[in-house]
């Protein structure tokens, strides 16, 4: 991204999926913080939320309680066995299946804490799933308005750009093309 934004009227999009909206939102922080340049070119990035999360705990408790997520505590981690409900119940069964085969078991990791509000001089815009069952479309939408970003809506599960790969890049795109 430093290289990116180095250049004059230089634009990036960082798109981060669900668990991802934290993680990739203090990466967001870290980059901003390194110097002031970065700091002042904040408005050039726009983060694209999709189906995500700045906290992890809600979402892990309604996971678990849904019995979408299986902790291992032995292993200290967890992997999902219902990840076509879970994930991909907006398409085929059979056509979600390769998905479902490459869920794998995750490591557990400390919560990060994001470290600065650099993030909110950026520009913000939440992909809410209408039909996601992962990341709550309430949930999505309460987000986004607490934090003040734009709203859009995709009429699917948790991963579009799986189950409908053509109606992700059209909304994407016109993201994008916002001024």
């Amino acid at each position: 991204m430093n290289v990116e934004l180095a250049r004059p009227n230089q634009h990036v999009a960082v798109i981060l999926h669900s668990a991802a909206g934290l993680i990739g939102t203090e990466a967001v922080n870290r980059v901003l913080a390194r110097n002031e340049t970065l700091a002042n070119t904040a408005h050039r990035i726009r983060i694209i939320y999709l189906a995500s999360m700045l906290e992890w705990g809600p979402i892990v408790g309604h996971l678990a309680v849904e019995g979408f997520l299986q902790m291992d505590d032995e292993r200290g981690g967890f992997w999902c066995d219902k990840g076509y409900t879970a994930f991909y119940d907006d398409m085929r069964e059979e056509d979600a299946r390769p998905f479902i085969e490459a869920l794998n078991f995750q490591k557990a990791v400390e919560t990060p804490v994001l470290s600065s509000e650099a993030w909110r001089r950026c520009d913000a815009t939440h992909v809410v799933c209408t039909k996601d069952r992962a990341v709550l479309p309430d949930w999505q939408v309460r987000l986004a308005q607490h934090y003040g970003m734009r709203i859009v809506k995709m009429d699917t599960a948790h991963c579009p750009f799986i189950s409908c790969p053509k109606d992700f890049v059209g909304t994407f795109d016109g993201i994008l093309k916002e001024s």
